[in-house]
């Protein structure tokens, strides 16, 4: 009898996970869509457009981490940041994996839906739109430095 109830709980689980991976994995695709949209208006950011902005926003605003590493020795994917290079619309909802760092410089017009997701903005020549992340690398502190 345990054997009978056992195999019926367990098939059910599977068929509640195989749910939930289907709403997962459409929504996985939807923001890497999203993303593949924008990525022509992007570019991988330097650590000399990232320090551009930090110190216009050290003028009014507070490092929030400290990372002995270089802003280009990313150690994950969603720890790289990009400069806009053209105007775009930002996808809405982009979270975990999919958040997006960028820089706009300040003649590149960003549209932003109200939902964020996790991404973060850095607007030049000081504004922080969305999550509150400002990190400071090695090579960036050199550069506010110089």
């Amino acid at each position: 009898m345990m054997i009978k109830e056992y195999e019926a709980a367990i098939r059910s689980q599977n068929r509640q996970w195989d749910r939930a991976w289907k709403g997962h994995e459409a929504e996985y695709n939807r923001q890497q869509e999203a993303i593949d949209k924008i990525r022509k208006c992007l570019r991988f950011a330097t650590a000399k457009d990232y320090a551009a902005w930090l110190k216009g926003f050290l003028k009014w605003g507070a490092v929030t981490d400290y990372y002995d590493r270089d802003i280009t020795q990313g150690i994950i994917v969603t720890d790289q940041f990009y400069t806009a290079t053209r105007s775009f619309k930002l996808p809405s909802g982009l979270t975990n994996s999919h958040a997006l760092k960028i820089i706009v410089p300040a003649y590149i017009n960003v549209k932003l839906p109200n939902d964020y997701g996790h991404c973060t903005i850095y607007k030049m020549p000081s504004d922080l739109l969305g999550h509150d992340w400002v990190p400071v690398y090695r090579d960036v502190a050199r550069l506010c430095d110089g």
